[in-house]
């Protein structure tokens, strides 16, 4: 059996038309690819964010209890569904690198974004850090000399003894101690 899609116009099978019991032939007038293409502007997907969003505000309840019930029902089965997907699994691995540079720019601007939004929290956070913990000021700059050093002498930083970070952290302070007395 076939039928016309009222979008675009072409006469196709109805299994490629979805469902819908209310229309008197059973199925939607739009083929699924153009119910696709509708679904995927952003007009679409804005009002059903808002949609989503009213309906959760309104039954924010009922849909706790129904998740928490859903979970209790099926904690091993989620479990498991857990343990395979952050369990390390090769194909799990290949389908998150794949999916990882396949949005990558996306995933960069929400970074970039969320690191914009939270610049102060994370700057006052880092610095709490360094106050508590003053080992932690020592590893950060031993990091960069080590880097510093790696791209002067061309080896890896694996291979620069610490004796050498050492000094020239020695010498950085020598030379900082030398310019703070003379101004």
């Amino acid at each position: 059996m076939t039928k016309v899609c009222t979008k675009c116009g072409v006469e196709k099978d109805v299994e490629e038309f979805y469902r819908n019991k209310a229309r008197k032939s059973g199925v939607g007038v739009y083929c699924r690819c153009c119910v696709k293409i509708i679904r995927s502007t952003d007009a679409v997907k804005e009002s059903r964010k808002e949609y989503a969003k009213k309906y959760y505000t309104k039954n924010k309840e009922k849909i706790i209890a129904s998740t928490r019930k859903y979970y209790e029902e099926n904690k091993e089965h989620l479990y498991q569904k857990k343990k395979e997907r952050w369990g390390g699994s090769e194909e799990y691995k290949k389908k998150r690198k794949i999916s990882y540079h396949k949005n990558k720019n996306k995933l960069l601007r929400r970074q970039k974004k969320w690191y914009d939004e939270n610049r102060e929290e994370i700057i006052a956070r880092r610095k709490e850090k360094r106050d508590l913990n003053p080992s932690t000021k020592a590893n950060e700059r031993f990091s960069s000399h080590k880097a510093y050093l790696s791209k002067k002498l061309d080896i890896k930083r694996s291979e620069i003894p610490e004796i050498l970070i050492e000094a020239k952290i020695h010498v950085l302070d020598a030379r900082k101690k030398i310019k703070s007395a003379s101004d």
